[in-house]
């Protein structure tokens, strides 16, 4: 795969809706508006117009972040719009744009871990997950687990940590755990502000429970055939 795949592959993940678990209000450095934005920009404006959008979005936060030097959302925020720019610009500075996105998030965990309802682990998390690993990219999929349940021990109700731990746990040959983590993203609640994002991240967990449940019946129904055939050749031979 050549260094520009890779870099599109990157930015192609959905690691951007992990920010939203957040709770935000208006009363936050950073408005639930721009959550609304943010989701409509990925999700309802035209692809050549959505690079503009962002940088624009970014400005703001720029501007919310100085007005709020010490508080970690505007730096989380900035982080997982960079990365959506990033998306959107494609290309080789995709990679570039996508480190300055994970620093921005290291930073604010640094200042509180808690921030966004620590849907910025999550953002961690997939980041690492779907990143090329090195010489071309930081990919880490054990680091990236890391940061999936660290924002589980913050909200276990978060429907991005959720997903994406049920799709590594099925990976790995752990259906029956990744099941119950694919369910949780499922029964997780609409956040109104990211309603958009949240449809979206379901469909994704429709396709991947139904996927996990196939895989398990076929497993149960082997298990059953075979203990059917076992006792046979017991009984012929007694």
């Amino acid at each position: 795969m050549s260094p520009s795949a890779s870099s599109l592959r990157l930015v192609a993940i959905p690691l951007l809706l992990a920010l939203v678990a957040a709770r935000a209000d208006d009363a936050a450095p950073v408005p639930a508006a721009i959550a609304t934005r943010w989701a409509e920009i990925g999700h309802l404006a035209a692809p050549a117009e959505r690079a503009a959008a962002y940088d624009a979005l970014i400005a703001e936060l720029d501007a919310l972040a100085t007005a709020s030097p010490d508080s970690a959302e505007p730096l989380a925020w900035k982080g997982i719009v960079l990365a959506s720019a990033a998306r959107a610009g494609g290309g080789l500075a995709a990679l570039d744009r996508a480190k300055s996105a994970r620093d921005l998030l290291l930073q604010a965990v640094h200042r509180d871990g808690h921030t966004l309802n620590g849907a910025v682990y999550a953002a961690l998390g997939q980041l690492y997950y779907r990143a090329p690993r090195w010489p071309l990219g930081f990919g880490d999929p054990d680091k990236a687990v890391e940061y999936f349940r660290q924002a589980l021990e913050i909200d276990p109700e978060s429907i991005d940590a959720n997903y994406f731990l049920a799709d590594w746990l099925a990976a790995h040959g752990d259906d029956h755990q990744a099941l119950i983590h694919a369910r949780k993203a499922l029964a997780a609640p609409t956040r109104p502000a990211l309603a958009l994002a949240d449809r979206a991240r379901r469909t994704e967990t429709e396709t991947l429970l139904a996927n996990i449940e196939e895989r398990l019946a076929d497993a149960e129904q082997k298990q059953r055939h075979g203990g059917f055939w076992d006792s046979a050749v017991v009984r012929a031979f007694r």
